[in-house]
């Protein structure tokens, strides 16, 4: 059974929704990809994340912990902002292909990079690309499997990552001035590990939500009732998605649409 994606491009489905059928084809490739574009949703990140800052504060760190829990927080609040201002209520960012700002992104880089940089501080030099480039090269994973499943286009997956990784900046900047007290690095990944496979295929309803309070808004604030996106969001609102572009034929398989 495959599994119920966000959507992003109008042309995922969620498999739970009445009137939409996914074809049944995956290819182990296409697995690999879902696998790890699952460690970006919030589910996962939200419990890696409650970990940290539980056995930062555990350690005696708490500055880091309050940065990291800050991280998660400011992320979160402001993605599903950018997700409501960008299709409920047609904002424009810059004329670029942004309907849905990529949720996945902006919080693997801002949970991930902001415990980079607890990590880094306990090591020194090059010792410190140990940190670095194993949560880089994850969040580069996360984000490339967004566009190469057909979830989000380049420009939203880049939107995220803009707003995680300034996060991920902001934290890293409030845990300076503190000393560098003790951190055994090895049993803070070993037990993050071991969240990221107990999650594995967990998701959170983020979008279910957002549609919600988008729809919401719209019915209470003038200025969003006529927004470029009120006619996508009113169809997430009212029932099942019919792919945005008529006759789409691209993307993997199990990401086309067919009715029953």
């Amino acid at each position: 059974m495959l599994p119920a994606l966000e959507e992003g491009r109008g042309r995922l489905l969620y498999r739970d929704w009445p009137g939409l059928v996914g074809l049944e084809r995956v290819t182990s490739v296409e697995r690999l990809f879902i696998a790890i574009t699952d460690l970006g949703d919030s589910a996962t990140l939200s419990a890696i994340c409650l970990v940290s800052v539980a056995f930062l504060a555990w350690s005696g760190h708490r500055r880091e912990a309050g940065a990291v829990l800050l991280a998660w927080l400011t992320a979160a609040l402001a993605i599903a902002l950018l997700k409501i201002a960008v299709a409920g209520c047609g904002l424009h960012l810059f004329r670029l292909d942004i309907r849905s700002p990529s949720g996945h992104a902006a919080m693997s880089a801002s949970v991930l990079g902001s415990l980079a940089a607890v990590a880094s501080r306990q090591l020194t030099g090059r010792r410190r690309l140990l940190a670095v480039l194993p949560a880089a090269l994850l969040v580069g994973a996360i984000a490339a499997t967004r566009v190469s499943l057909g979830i989000h286009s380049l420009h939203e997956v880049l939107a995220g990552l803009v707003v995680g990784g300034s996060v991920a900046l902001l934290a890293r900047r409030w845990m300076r001035g503190v000393a560098h007290a003790p951190l055994d690095l090895r049993r803070l990944s070993l037990s993050l590990a071991v969240v990221a496979l107990a999650m594995a295929g967990t998701r959170l309803p983020a979008e279910r939500v957002i549609r919600m309070i988008s729809a919401s808004l719209r019915a209470h604030a003038p200025f969003c009732a006529q927004g470029a996106g009120h006619d996508f969001w009113q169809r997430l609102a009212t029932g099942p998605v019919a792919p945005l572009d008529a006759g789409l034929t691209t993307g993997p398989a199990w990401v086309r649409l067919r009715r029953p």
